[in-house]
């Protein structure tokens, strides 16, 4: 394991884990000091996505975890969903030296040409002493991407034709969230609002949506409301807002 200060961030790097996210709740039950600690891994054997989907984690992708200091966060944690994926988003933007276009799928997938390149995970941890601790997990593909998923992926390498350093995706990332962080406590939450729905497909494009997992519904994307809210135009023209639910894929008008 080797060790990186970076900008007040204590930064764990590892050839090899079971999951970022599992040595981030190792380090919280075993450690007094628990300030701006991030975990990198060039590999993970048992990385996980939302909904405890399996995250394949082969050599050369971006396996990351990090906690988020409650304290920082003036307003709902709820936001920290919303704020993450803009993180992640001009995290993309800035890596690339040509124009790269990444997409939000609500609430935090992004995509590139309508294929996933990055996940999202934020979960609440609770030690035995009752102190909770929220644990954001981030993956990106960087050299290669599952073939045989669910859904279709890609890879910045494939769409770049570039190299990447994880090391320094893992300091870009840090310093992405702690400048987005800021801005939220000053400004409030429509100001990640407005960056979220400038990176999320285009308003007015025609979607499909799951509801309580089974259920396919289609209709009008309208962008999401002031707390964060999925909000959709039903086929009788009416606004439904949806806080849990799953924009399974982008219709064409």
């Amino acid at each position: 394991m080797n060790f990186i200060s970076h900008n007040n961030w204590n930064l764990n790097v590892h050839s090899k884990l079971d999951s970022t996210m599992l040595e981030m709740v190792r380090i919280i039950n075993d450690s007094a000091k628990l300030e701006n600690l991030a975990v990198l891994s060039y590999e993970q054997t048992h990385g996980r996505g939302r909904y405890g989907n399996k995250w394949t984690s082969p050599k050369g992708n971006f396996y990351f975890s990090f906690l988020a200091d409650s304290s920082k966060l003036l307003l709902s944690h709820s936001y920290l969903v919303f704020l993450l994926a803009v993180t992640v988003c001009e995290l993309i933007i800035k890596l690339s030296k040509i124009n790269i276009l990444p997409r939000i799928k609500w609430p935090n997938d992004i995509l590139i040409n309508n294929k996933k390149v990055s996940g999202i995970l934020i979960e609440n941890y609770k030690k035995s002493d009752g102190l909770s601790y929220i644990i954001v997990g981030v993956g990106i593909n960087i050299e290669s991407h599952p073939v045989n998923s669910d859904y279709e992926a890609t890879n910045l390498f494939f769409e770049t034709n570039e190299k990447y350093d994880v090391v320094k995706i893992a300091r870009l990332l840090l310093d992405e969230f702690d400048g987005l962080i800021y801005k939220l406590n000053a400004k409030g939450f429509s100001f990640i609002r407005e960056k979220w729905i400038y990176h999320s497909i285009p308003l007015g494009k025609r979607i499909r949506v799951k509801i309580n997992k089974k259920e396919k519904v289609e209709g009008i994307y309208r962008g999401i409301g002031e707390d964060g809210a999925l909000l959709f135009e039903n086929m009788s023209g009416k606004i439904e807002r949806f806080l849990s639910t799953e924009v399974i894929e982008e219709v064409l008008s």
